[in-house]
């Protein structure tokens, strides 16, 4: 794909480009248009066109951040905002034209057998979702720069080229250290999983720090550090049977490329829905064959790796690549699978289940108190309770569904909860657009907004409680390590300006 302003965020100019947003902006809806004609053509009809229509207003709507950032200066660009507002479309958009208007009559979405969703159930899903990437869009545009600029701090601690490459060493050290403690039964699960898993996914955010830190000071020993502990980590992930796990590691250095330059290339977006289309199979094959429905772990495997391996060869040999390939487009689309969740919940709310009035969003401070201090605390998650609340016979199945932010708003006030809910969560991530997205930012704030971003769109199909802890407790290990550095004298002061100051301290710090 062509770097065109449509493509790759990539315009440089001092002052806000109107004709490029303007001609970006006819470009989507050329293609929605376009899209509507082929999809008329090839006989949607009936109850399936308001699906159709909804689908491409929220590609309208969805890619409105990105068209306006194309006019925008680099420095200026809203990429926490846009990034957010493409996995949002995808997740409402995707499954619409690859399950829910190919099929005859009811549906189930995935995880939500026996629910019976009919077109008209998904177009007032579909709509809510508009309504509530718009309240979004109202939170994060509020006036509040005003507010958060003139408590951020004007100085910041930058970390040296050789503490940053000491650090990762020793983040992903303890980071395995914690992963495989669990996993072998060393680290007891009573010290809590929220806190220990931010801890073990350190080892992912590591080639966060590496990449900012080769992009920064062009460091052969970050880039030759990258290139072997990213495949390493893919490669043991996978044997956890995750595919959130695998790919996150690569995931990781884009989008600190995409922090720093502030660039976004759809060709890397549609690279890493590929990526998931092919691991797709092959996981779930890991996942129920190798490690029997998650009831092994990686230690199982490790112990004695070579059947697995085997097994694994076969399965992906046993199959023709056409097939392969459209099965994992099928089950991915399925897994991104945002919209049909929230139809069930508005329909069946509060007719099926009682509308529960804060009682989920009040789990947010519950997760920061250890079960080791609280044994008796209840499970953050809500994604069994749903199955139980809103699937005939849920209380059979062993399920994590996630609700989006959407569906969990919904379940507990309604439309009114969507909106407003929306609207805060928006402003929130405005605030950490300020305070992370600085001229002149440090390795640790580069990171920590790569954080922010990949945990953000990871709980848009979880919960709110998700979206608003998964960010900090991620976090956790990283600003420890910091004080860390700081500690240890492995810093140097940088001031946040439009300008970076020469460094006084490894000034090309190339190895």
């Amino acid at each position: 794909m062509s770097t065109t302003p449509t493509a790759d965020l990539s315009n440089r100019n001092a002052s806000f480009d109107l004709l490029a947003v303007v001609t970006t902006g006819l470009g989507i809806v050329s293609a929605c248009i376009l899209v509507m004609m082929i999809g008329l053509a090839s006989g949607v009809s009936g109850e399936d066109v308001p699906l159709l229509l909804w689908a491409l207003v929220m590609v309208i709507v969805g890619f409105l951040p990105l068209a306006i950032d194309v006019g925008r200066p680099m420095e200026e660009r809203h990429t926490f905002l846009s990034m957010l507002a493409i996995v949002y479309t995808v997740g409402f958009v995707m499954p619409i034209f690859v399950h829910y208007i190919p099929a005859v009559g009811p549906v189930d979405p995935p995880a939500l057998n026996d629910t019976n969703l009919w077109p008209s159930d998904i177009a007032t899903g579909q709509w809510i979702a508009i309504i509530g990437l718009i309240a979004f869009y109202v939170g994060y545009g509020l006036p509040i720069r005003q507010v958060v600029k003139p408590v951020l701090p004007a100085v910041g601690y930058e970390w040296t080229h050789r503490a940053s490459i000491m650090a990762t060493v020793a983040i992903v050290m303890f980071g395995w250290f914690v992963f495989l403690g669990r996993s072998f039964g060393i680290i007891p699960a009573a010290l809590g999983s929220g806190v220990l898993g931010a801890i073990a996914n350190a080892t992912v955010f590591s080639s966060s720090l590496l990449m900012a830190t080769y992009l920064k000071y062009r460091s052969r020993i970050a880039l030759a550090l990258l290139v072997t502990l990213v495949p390493m980590t893919m490669l043991i992930n996978f044997m956890t049977g995750s595919k959130k796990a695998v790919l996150m590691p690569a995931a990781m250095v884009v989008l600190t490329w995409v922090v720093l330059e502030r660039r976004i290339r759809l060709r890397w977006m549609v690279g890493g829905v590929l990526a998931l289309v092919l691991l797709y199979p092959v996981a779930q094959f890991w996942r129920h064959d190798i490690l029997q429905a998650n009831t092994l772990t990686i230690a199982d495997v490790l112990t004695n790796p070579g059947p697995a391996i085997a097994r694994t060869g076969r399965f992906v040999a046993s199959g023709r690549a056409g097939d392969y390939f459209v099965d994992g487009f099928e089950a991915a689309s399925r897994r991104l699978d945002a919209i049909g969740v929230v139809s069930v919940i508005v329909r069946d709310t509060p007719s099926v289940s009682p509308f529960q009035n804060g009682r989920t969003i009040a789990l947010i401070p519950v997760a920061y108190v250890p079960r080791v201090l609280w044994p008796d605390k209840p499970v953050i998650t809500i994604g069994q309770w749903v199955t139980e609340a809103y699937v005939p016979g849920g209380h059979l199945i062993d399920s994590s569904l996630g609700t989006t932010w959407v569906g969990e708003f919904y379940l507990n006030w309604g439309v009114t909860a969507v909106f407003f809910g929306m609207l805060v969560l928006g402003t929130m991530l405005r605030f950490a657009h300020e305070s992370l997205m600085r001229p002149a930012a440090t390795l640790p704030l580069v990171v920590a907004a790569t954080i922010v971003v990949s945990q953000s769109c990871l709980a848009l199909q979880g919960g709110v409680v998700v979206a608003v802890n998964g960010p900090i407790f991620t976090m956790i290990p990283l600003v420890g390590v910091h004080l860390a550095v700081r500690f240890f004298g492995g810093v140097r002061r940088v001031s946040f300006s439009e300008s970076e100051p020469e460094s006084k301290d490894e000034p090309t710090a190339t190895v």
